[in-house]
């Protein structure tokens, strides 16, 4: 997968920048004599270090920053390591590297020795000796992939329908599905003040995404089920492409941070019990999010 830079990119705090070797672009440059007769298939950290550097003409957007390094898939993460060895190398304050898909095997993290010093602007003929390496397992977990899958089906109907704008009498069609699943039976009321501080905090990001990122509508409900006394959050959510549907708060918290990462928000929701504590904790858990 390749990544276009523009150029609030660069100028930004965060640079991204592909890794695939065909899609380096200007930033990492390949040697294309050893990628393409000497190393064939070899993607050692050795081969890596011999075909691979960082354009010395952009030097100066490296330094202090930021580096997002995205690939589409990654197995042991080579590529991976020895673009975050160069970039750190290069003076990035901090490398994060993001792939769609990984290799249900293991991860070695590669660091230079002690003492070991590269070049990051020319190749260099590094062994494997010259490096510490870390290896454990990978792609055990689920990840983000729910959010993630979430977040990109609303992207995708949004998408549609900006590119096929429907009339009026085609629009009830296009909005039936999925329907909306049941409402528990019970005593509603709108959500005109909130009870506690994950409830504001949840609302005043929903209010953030549909006024200036998000093309969502919501509204919040609380409902006294039938037989109980407790007061649950309903919040009402309508995407694009889609009907009104209502989530609790967790699930309500799910939605909203997957969007949050597709557009490149912060956001940390409120841990239980939701009060003034722990809403100080989240934010401070952003705030450090963004100066790193």
């Amino acid at each position: 997968m390749t990544v276009e830079l523009t150029a609030a990119m660069v100028e930004s705090r965060v640079v991204t920048l592909p890794v695939d070797r065909a899609g380096w672009m200007a930033w990492l440059i390949g040697n294309k004599r050893s990628i393409g007769r000497s190393t064939g298939r070899d993607i050692s950290i050795t081969a890596q270090a011999r075909t691979v550097r960082v354009n010395p003409a952009h030097m100066k957007k490296i330094v202090g920053k930021t580096v997002i390094v995205v690939d589409d898939f990654t197995t042991e993460g080579k590529s991976l390591e020895w673009a975050r060895t160069l970039l750190s190398e290069a003076g990035a304050a901090r490398v994060i590297a993001l792939t769609i898909g990984k290799c249900p095997s293991r991860y070695t993290v590669y660091r230079l020795r002690p003492g070991v010093t590269i070049d990051p602007f020319t190749t260099n003929d590094v062994t494997l000796a010259h490096f510490q390496t870390t290896t454990g397992p990978g792609g055990a977990e689920e990840g983000p992939s729910v959010v993630l899958t979430t977040a990109m089906e609303h992207f995708a109907a949004a998408e549609k329908v900006a590119v096929e704008p429907q009339t009026l009498d085609a629009a009830p069609a296009r909005m039936a599905h999925p329907a909306p699943r049941p409402v528990p039976a019970g005593t509603r009321s709108p959500m005109n003040a909130y009870k506690i501080a994950r409830q504001r905090h949840l609302a005043d990001m929903l209010t953030h995404l549909q006024q200036h990122a998000y093309p969502l509508v919501w509204r919040g409900e609380y409902l006294v089920p039938t037989g109980e006394t407790t007061t649950t959050a309903l919040w009402w959510i309508a995407l694009p492409g889609q009907v009104e549907q209502w989530y609790d708060t967790s699930e309500a918290e799910r939605l909203v941070s997957g969007i949050c990462l597709a557009v490149g928000i912060i956001w940390e929701p409120v841990a239980a019990p939701g009060g003034a504590t722990q809403l100080a904790e989240a934010l401070a858990r952003m705030e450090e999010r963004r100066q790193g």
